[in-house]
């Protein structure tokens, strides 16, 4: 569901399956200390099946909350994260978003150039 690695100046937070309300406590207990950090933060969401409105406002805490020179991105989106921020009107909100096929693995979470 909820993986973090530290990798130099990122930290890679993937989130697999059914992302819903149930995990968001958890999510935002392992988020808000990464935002502590000057650390940017790479969400890896290409393995979501689901989403709900309750983890993509802690994305949006997220890009808000970061601190000035810290960047997060979301990469490797799903189809089902791409139809929940366009159906929510909030595609241009992400306008970091990187759609990327799990075949491409020599840009995995770098935002779109």
């Amino acid at each position: 569901m909820l993986s973090i690695e530290n990798d130099n100046d990122t930290y890679l937070v993937s989130l697999e399956g059914d992302v819903s309300i149930f995990a968001a406590e958890e999510i935002y207990k392992r988020l808000t200390p990464l935002l502590e950090d000057n650390k940017n933060i790479s969400f890896n969401l290409e393995h979501v099946s689901r989403i709900d409105t309750s983890i993509i406002q802690l994305l949006m805490f997220s890009k808000l909350n970061a601190k000035e020179d810290q960047q997060v991105i979301l990469v490797n989106q799903s189809e089902a994260v791409t139809d929940a921020l366009k159906h929510l009107g909030l595609d241009t909100w992400f306008s970091d978003l990187v759609i990327l096929s799990s075949h491409d693995n020599s840009r995995k979470g770098q935002p779109n150039a």
